[in-house]
């Protein structure tokens, strides 16, 4: 042969597969009695009967089937072996030499589970009675066209997953799948690996499906379903070695999702994930990816609870959350009850809400005891979702303290809260730990009486001067009035508070004042004056609501020495006639507040001629007393000259007298100065602005020799320390 070669065009296993040959000899074959015959070997493994073969494409009628020459057909051998007589033509010459001629027929690709190259295919002739051809390979291109080159059967797609991994209790396995080839009717898929499970409880026929002595096979009811819908089938379950047997029910092309589904009961052991293995007619066993199979005790994947109220003595609703990691069927929740332990001696009040569980009833046990808080399931639960039941308790109120305990303790009051589930099966008060007792993070936290927030403010602190100071506060606790609560505020150091200060009390959140009229002003041992509010002996008795927040505000007169002084804001009650300390806290420690409080200049922005005046709003903080600005300038240096001096000052004080020194050099002899006569002005704007108004004395001293200029200020108020002056 001059030409020899084939392709096809289906490279999928068990499709039909049509191989394309071109074939030209070297000489003429020709057709008359006996006939050329035309042999095609080695199509190893196409799958077909042995008998006639149709023939197609543009020379099919140049052939046909050996024997009884039905034209336009080839006979196949059913061994891989493809026979072509050539046929009477019109002028019986037969295949022309030289000439290429071109046919088609159609095999189907074997099952190959690990694949097939394309084999070496031969061609050969025969001329009647004489001796058949050397065999010639046909030639084939490279990839999926080369002729029986077939891929591998396999799964496009697989996944299995199980319902619980919970001991125990029924399970349900659902495999989905995807195969690249064709499923006949009663074809099987065989699944292995199962451990750990049994068939007790499920419902299966009792159906001997093999009468093998060795093993016991059951018939599992298995749910079947594939795009043309759903069916059930009985899957053979072998008891000794794992293995279930699911026979595919009706014909599934190839890539067709299917699915099935069965149920077993997860033993009573642990274990750990078990990997399974699927394999079927004509495909290979196969792992899957996903683990199954996992049995443990019932427990919670997350728990965790909150609280409306951290506060002593206060109502406290309560909603605990829970996430289960296994499935409650509906079928048992009539032997389940959810029990909530808490390990606290105060009485719950069993205000009970819950969408998914039933309040059956409270019991406290010992003394102090248990809170026990029974509770069914109304539904199944279903594991992975989020479940919740609400109560009320009233927290306690805060420990008695011995008398050498003078302050609360700092951290809060931790109560346990344990949830668990627990499965009647043997009569009312017999019962399995479903789901074992396990404790809260979080707990229930009461919070030890404690000032929440402390924030204080003082509208200056310029030496000498009125000074207004704001505290404000809120309680986690009310303090009742019988323990006769009093707000103290201390160390105050370095400013002057009597008796007749006037404080005014607010409720900041309904904004209603409460005039406080018993003071107590003392002194601590360091001679700081404290501020002592006693709430009972008000007229009316004023009681602080725990969470709201309150302030409170005085005037007092500030010292002439610079300090920074730390003060404290307590809340104490007495015991016994005995006082506590129930809260104290730094004011200075506090973010809540300013950290400095500033004045604008008389015009315009701040500059270095005129700064802003600013001051710590930090009670109680004073400053050294002396000058923000010292600005001097002149009209002129020419010698002889008449030169205008120019003085701009900022006190943070207020003053009597002022000197200017260092004015040496000066022709004016020193005198007593009329400020009018002598051309002098004093303001308190600056002049280009054009108002003037009278801060100092019209009478002043210049002194020659020392350069000196002094000046008394005017009684009265000439504005407030801070104040620029002109000179």
């Amino acid at each position: 042969f001059l030409v020899a070669r084939a392709m096809q065009n289906k490279s999928a296993p068990g499709e039909a597969n049509l191989l394309s040959f071109q074939v030209a000899s070297s000489m003429t074959l020709p057709s008359l009695y006996p006939a050329s015959l035309i042999f095609i070997y080695n199509l190893s493994q196409a799958l077909g009967p042995a008998g006639p073969v149709p023939i197609s494409g543009a020379d099919a009628g140049a052939f046909c089937s050996v024997n009884d020459a039905v034209p336009r057909y080839g006979t196949w051998d059913g061994q891989g072996t493809l026979i072509l007589q050539v046929a009477k033509g019109s002028s019986g010459a037969g295949l022309t030499a030289g000439r290429i001629y071109s046919f088609e027929f159609t095999v189907h690709n074997p099952y190959p589970m690990y694949g097939q190259s394309s084999p070496m295919v031969n061609i050969a002739a025969q001329m009647g009675s004489f001796d058949q051809w050397p065999l010639r390979k046909v030639d084939t291109p490279a990839g999926d066209a080369a002729v029986l080159n077939v891929l591998r059967t396999a799964f496009a797609a697989l996944n299995i997953t199980d319902q619980t991994n919970v001991m125990g209790l029924q399970n349900q396995i659902t495999v989905s799948l995807i195969a690249n080839v064709d499923l006949v009717a009663q074809s099987v898929f065989t699944l292995t690996g199962i451990s750990g499970v049994s068939t007790e409880g499920v419902n299966v026929s009792q159906i001997v499906l093999s009468t093998n002595t060795e093993y016991t096979y059951l018939a599992i009811p298995v749910s079947w379903s594939q795009s043309a819908g759903g069916m059930s089938v009985y899957g053979p379950w072998n008891l000794d070695n794992g293995t279930l047997e699911i026979p595919v029910p009706t014909f599934v092309p190839a890539y067709t999702p299917v699915s099935f589904t069965f149920q077993l009961n997860n033993g009573v052991q642990s274990q750990v994930a078990q990997t399974l293995s699927i394999s079927a007619t004509y495909l290979a066993p196969v792992g899957f990816a996903q683990k199954v199979l996992q049995m443990q005790q019932a427990g919670f994947s997350s728990k965790f609870l909150n609280q409306t109220s951290r506060f002593s003595n206060e109502i406290n609703n309560l909603t605990v959350y829970f996430v289960l990691n296994s499935k409650i069927p509906t079928a048992e929740i009539q032997n389940v009850q959810v029990t909530a332990t808490l390990n606290v001696d105060f009485t719950v009040d069993p205000q009970f809400s819950s969408s998914v569980l039933a309040f059956i009833d409270n019991t406290q046990l010992g003394s102090p005891g248990y809170n026990i808080i029974r509770m069914r399931p109304l539904v199944g639960l279903t594991s992975g979702v989020r479940y919740s039941f609400s109560f009320t308790i009233r927290n306690p109120s805060p420990p008695v303290l011995v008398p050498s305990t003078l302050y609360w303790p700092a951290a809060p009051t931790r109560k346990d809260l344990f949830i668990g589930f627990r499965y009647y099966t043997f009569g009312a008060s017999v019962y399995n730990m479903l789901v074992p007792d396990s404790s809260i993070t979080e707990g229930i936290q009461v919070e030890s009486p404690a000032l929440t927030v402390v924030a204080g403010t003082q509208s200056s602190s310029y030496p000498g001067g009125p000074n207004t100071i704001q505290v404000d506060f809120r309680l986690n606790y009310s303090p009742p009035l019988t323990t006769s609560p009093m707000i103290i505020f201390s160390e105050m150091c370095g400013i002057a508070l009597t008796a007749a200060t006037s404080v005014s009390l607010v409720d900041v959140n309904t904004g209603f004042p409460a005039t406080v009229g018993t003071l107590q002003v003392g002194r601590t041992l360091s001679e700081c004056p404290f501020l002592t509010i006693s709430l009972a002996q008000q007229s009316p008795s004023v009681t602080l609501i725990a969470g709201r927040k309150y302030s409170f505000s005085f005037g007092v007169t500030n010292g002439f020495l610079a300090i920074s002084s730390n003060t404290y804001l307590s809340m104490n009650t007495s015991i016994g006639n005995v006082p506590r300390v129930l809260a104290k806290s730094s004011l200075s420690a506090s973010a809540q507040r300013p950290s400095s409080l500033c004045s604008l200049p008389t015009y315009g922005a701040c500059s270095a001629d005129e700064p802003c005046s600013c001051f710590s709003a930090d009670p109680i903080s004073i400053m050294t007393p002396g000058f923000f600005t010292r600005y001097i300038s002149q009209s002129t240096s020419r010698p002889n000259q008449a030169n205008l001096i120019t003085v701009s000052v900022a006190i943070n004080v207020q003053i009597q007298i002022m000197y200017i020194q260092g004015l040496v050099g000066s022709l004016t002899p020193g005198k007593g100065l009329d400020l009018a006569y002598d051309q002098i002005t004093v303001t308190d704007t600056d002049p280009v602005h054009g108002r003037t108004a009278e801060a100092f004395s019209s009478f002043g001293w210049w002194t020659q020799d020392i350069g000196q200029l002094r000046l008394r200020q005017l009684p009265g108020p000439q504005g407030p320390p801070g104040h620029h002056f002109f000179l």
